[in-house]
């Protein structure tokens, strides 16, 4: 067969048997319809097709521009307009498919080039500067001065040359920088701003009973009440929501919200959503795409990922269940099908999601369709069962919780009575098992030296750390599952600041008229040691004499007759503790 279409070039020969005579779809999108442009200008449009694209090009009137480069904003070309005179003109793109079909979408532009512009000023605003994952930001351009490109790098390998790009969803806990460069033919200026993205805290969830929820549509509400009460006969404790446009990606305005809330009130160890590959639908996430185009499953991937993210981010093993297939939708949900292609590429890039396949226990390619109801889409008895058994087997081998808690961060100090004191702050476990409490390891040993700290509390006294000594510390975060991790390691000396005991002292006359004195041994209970004794005569603040620590007795020659001298004595320690003085003895030389 021949087909072919009028346009800039000459028909093309195509033999596959069956016509195809679908147009694709084409739409420009950027520079605006009878907007003034200047300098070098981004051309961008979405284009679609039932097959598959050969090109989409751009033109001015009837002169080609080039052709347009697929990106996940479009098909995009970068036109240097100082390359033509001032004035009006027809901009110009066409899609062309593999079988020759060809269509246009053409509106007026005015190009107009002077003076070198001034530079631009890149500006924008967010609105939002964070949250807890998964955060959802939308930018709006600020700019100001002649702007003739945008470029967006979102801070995560995610970029974007749309004057305003689509809602960017931060799935993982991060900072994030978003950079805004804004282009003339003059100059190019950046600006930034900082994205705080925190993970999903669950301070009260504790080990127990593991939380299902099972979401989807009509299709959930045929086999799900069997799987909920299996899975409940084997001790789990099940939530069951079907709601209207639950999995149809493009169709519902307020699905992610729906979900996003469903989720919270939950707070599920595991999720399993229904993925419905009803490609035809509307597209509420951006209506200038066409259903079943390459920018719509574009949309799709986005939107999988943004839904999956709600669970991930809180810790949830995240199920997406194929919808069995039917013979309105088989080619699309088919294994190797645009829509079942989007989940196992999901699935792959992350182990904590997973997909439950029936599109080979339904048929495959040969539909079963004694697993149906007369209408070909809904499940009979059977279908239910074998869908239920899917579910329920694939929730009950799940992937264990391999997520750590947060590493908590910990400094050390000493109470008034030097006792070290721990403060940590609070580790958060953002997986499924929930955290069980702190394990806290002093000078290196690998066993706890406290373990099963209430996950409340947040501070250790150490009443068993004798002076003098330096300790080491690190605190783990751990949770159900065995999973953990570390703080920062902190060291705190404990002084000796307890002086030894006060000796008693007594003293007496020598028979050769000297002043004998002795006393009883004092004692050191602060760590660094008895280290000697000071004689203080007549109330002078300076010792008159230092006696070493084994000797209790000192003779006093240097006295004078006549005279009464008045004694006492204390006892010091390595770190210059030193006793309250001893009892006072006075002595009388003759």
């Amino acid at each position: 067969k021949f087909s072919s279409r009028e346009g800039d070039h000459p028909p093309e020969l195509a033999f596959d048997g069956v016509a195809d005579t679908t147009l694709p779809t084409v739409q420009l999108t950027q520079p605006l319809a009878n907007s003034t442009v200047s300098g070098i200008t981004t051309i961008v449009a979405s284009a679609s097709d039932n097959a598959d694209l050969s090109k989409v090009e751009f033109f001015r009137g009837g002169v080609l521009l080039g052709a347009g480069v697929k990106t996940s904003d479009g098909y995009v070309l970068d036109w240097d307009t100082r390359s033509v005179a001032n004035g009006t003109l027809t901009l110009k793109a066409r899609a062309t498919d593999t079988s020759g079909n060809a269509t246009t979408s053409k509106y007026q532009v005015t190009v107009s080039n002077g003076l070198p512009p001034t530079p631009p000023l890149a500006g924008f605003s967010s609105d939002t500067s964070g949250g807890v994952a998964p955060v959802s930001v939308n930018e709006t351009d600020t700019s100001t001065g002649p702007v003739e490109r945008w470029s967006w790098d979102f801070g995560d390998g995610s970029t974007s040359r749309l004057r305003v790009p689509p809602a960017h969803v931060y799935a993982k806990p991060g900072s994030y920088t978003i950079t805004l460069t804004a282009t003339n033919t003059t100059a190019s200026t950046s600006t930034t701003q900082t994205i705080n993205v925190t993970p999903f805290d669950r301070p009260n969830r504790l080990p127990g009973s593991t939380r299902i929820l099972l979401m989807g549509n009509s299709i959930t509400g045929n086999y799900c009440p069997n799987a909920t009460k299996s899975l409940a006969q084997q001790g789990y404790t099940v939530s069951l929501i079907a709601d209207l446009g639950i999995g149809l990606l493009s169709a519902i305005p307020d699905e992610v919200q729906k979900i996003q809330t469903y989720v919270s009130n939950f707070d599920p160890d595991e999720i399993a959503v229904e993925e419905i590959g009803n490609y035809d639908q509307s597209n509420s996430i951006d209506t200038t795409v066409q259903p079943a185009s390459p920018q719509f499953f574009a949309l799709w991937t986005q939107r999988a990922a943004q839904v999956s993210s709600i669970g991930l981010s809180r810790g949830a093993l995240f199920w997406w269940v194929d919808n069995p297939p039917t013979s309105a939708v088989s080619s699309f949900d088919a294994v190797s099908g645009p829509i079942t292609t989007i989940y196992h590429s999901l699935h792959a890039g992350s182990p904590a999601l997973q997909y439950v396949d029936a599109y080979y226990p339904f048929g495959g390619p040969v539909l079963d369709q004694s697993l149906r109801t007369g209408d070909g889409v809904h499940l009979n008895a059977a279908g239910a069962a074998l869908m239920s058994s899917l579910v329920v087997n694939a929730a009950t081998t799940r992937t264990p919780d391999s997520i750590a808690p947060s590493a908590p961060a910990l400094t050390a100090s000493l109470d008034s009575s030097n006792r070290p004191v721990l403060s940590w702050s609070r580790s958060v476990d953002s997986g499924r098992s929930g955290l069980v409490g702190y394990k806290i390891s002093r000078n290196g040993d690998p066993t706890p030296y406290a373990d099963s700290v209430d996950p409340a509390a947040l501070t250790f006294v150490d009443n068993n750390a004798p002076t003098n000594s330096t300790y080491s510390y690190v605190v783990a975060g751990y949770d159900a599952a065995g999973n953990q991790t570390e703080s920062n390691l902190v060291s705190v000396f404990v002084p000796d600041n307890v002086p030894p005991s006060v000796p008693t002292l007594s003293g007496a006359l020598n028979p050769d008229n000297t002043v004998g004195l002795s006393w009883t041994a004092s004692t050191d209970s602060g760590g660094s040691g008895l280290t000697g004794y000071r004689i203080y005569r007549d109330g002078q603040s300076t010792p008159y004499a230092t006696i070493a620590p084994d000797t209790t007795t000192y003779t006093d020659a240097g006295v004078n007759s006549g005279t009464t001298y008045t004694y006492t004595v204390t006892a010091f320690d390595g770190v210059a503790n030193e006793s309250q003085p001893s009892n006072s003895v006075s002595v009388t030389t003759p």
